[in-house]
């Protein structure tokens, strides 16, 4: 019989069906959005490259966003660094 540890610690079983859990997809979410290579994240993951593709494209908006947000935080480090020196 099949039982949910045949998919491993990142993978769920639903009905028949190998799914991937929130978690996994969440820090695909954020790896890729630090622009971690799909090879990276693959091996990391544990998920195919084809997967994580696709993932990209269902997540899109969720990385760029979280790609804007880093991207604040950054310059705002950089600001505040910057300020501190002439200071």
């Amino acid at each position: 019989m099949i039982t949910e540890k045949d998919f491993g610690e990142n993978n769920y079983f639903f009905g028949g069906l190998r799914m991937k859990d929130n978690e996994t997809r969440q820090k695909f979410i954020e790896l890729r959005a630090k622009g971690s290579s799909f090879n990276k994240i693959a091996k990391e993951l544990n998920v195919s490259k084809s997967k994580l593709i696709a993932w990209s494209k269902e997540h899109l908006m969720e990385i760029e966003n979280l790609k804007a947000v880093e991207l604040e935080s950054l310059q705002e480090q950089f600001y505040m660094t910057q300020k501190a020196r002439i200071e």
